[in-house]
């Protein structure tokens, strides 16, 4: 019959829908790879916009509602998926179906996963901006998607940190009072008598980052006494997953590192 990680590995989408389409609810909402990943984890990898549509409709709304309710090893739930995939098609589908679910879309959308991470917070720290757009359209107040839980950073901090910043200028725009809001940084790079680092403003740390005001062609080589003293997270290596989450937690990431236009940082300080 075929092993359906095998398909999606293969891209074998005929073969995935035909696997699916021959089990029941029952056994569908209960598979879990060795990795704890359900089918629809195993479809939005996938990056395929028609087997994700294709998947999704088959369902019963209620059967659908629970495919989108399960979560990987790591909490993610169909949502967080969204936030991770590259492809928008297959995002905004995930989306789509999720809204079809009337007042569970709520829950879907709060729920944090073992980093209490919503997915409009997931989707803030990995760059999505269209994805954060689309996720926040029916959204009246993101206060609770502001921190998330396990280090109680800001979701604009993650943004920034992740240099990210037509990210963090946009939910600047959507609510400014995130510019006032402090993170604390831990770092075993610092001092012991530098614990005034520990708690920032958005606009202190990026003032903490003069990588990400240097021109590429400017300091190649040449850095300052004082930027060695900074905080592994803010040196120009930063990576979110290696140095931010504590664990270290190889999920899979759609963060790409791109180095930004000094215009996008400029247009954080204004």
């Amino acid at each position: 019959m075929g092993d359906p990680v095998g398909m999606a590995l293969k891209g074998d989408c005929r073969g995935f829908l035909d696997y699916l389409a021959r089990r029941s609810d029952e056994h569908l909402l209960g598979y879990k790879t060795a990795n704890e990943d359900s089918a629809i984890h195993i479809a939005a990898a996938m990056e395929d916009p028609q087997l994700i549509q294709k998947f999704l409709e088959r369902l019963t709304p209620e059967t659908r509602l629970g495919v989108l309710k399960q979560m990987d090893e790591f909490g993610n739930n169909g949502l967080h998926e969204a936030a991770v995939v590259e492809d928008f098609a297959v995002a905004s589908i995930l989306v789509d179906f999720s809204r079809k679910s009337g007042d569970a879309y709520g829950c879907l959308l709060e729920t944090k996963n073992c980093l209490g991470e919503t997915p409009v917070y997931r989707a803030a720290a990995l760059g999505k901006t269209k994805v954060l757009q689309m996720l926040t359209e029916q959204v009246r107040d993101l206060r609770c998607h502001f921190r998330r839980e396990k280090d109680d950073m800001t979701i604009l901090h993650m943004a920034v940190l992740s240099q990210h910043f037509e990210t963090a200028i946009w939910l600047l725009n959507h609510d400014s009072s995130l510019a006032e809001k402090r993170a604390t940084l831990k770092s075993d790079e610092l001092s012991s008598t530098s614990d005034k680092f520990k708690s920032l403003t958005c606009l202190e740390l990026l003032a903490l980052m003069p990588a990400a005001f240097k021109s590429a062609d400017d300091m190649k080589e040449m850095k300052s006494p004082f930027h060695y003293r900074l905080p592994t997270c803010l040196d120009d290596d930063y990576n979110y997953k290696e140095d931010i989450e504590t664990d270290k937690i190889d999920n899979r990431s759609g963060h790409t590192k791109k180095r930004r236009g000094n215009g996008e940082r400029a247009a954080l300080i204004c």
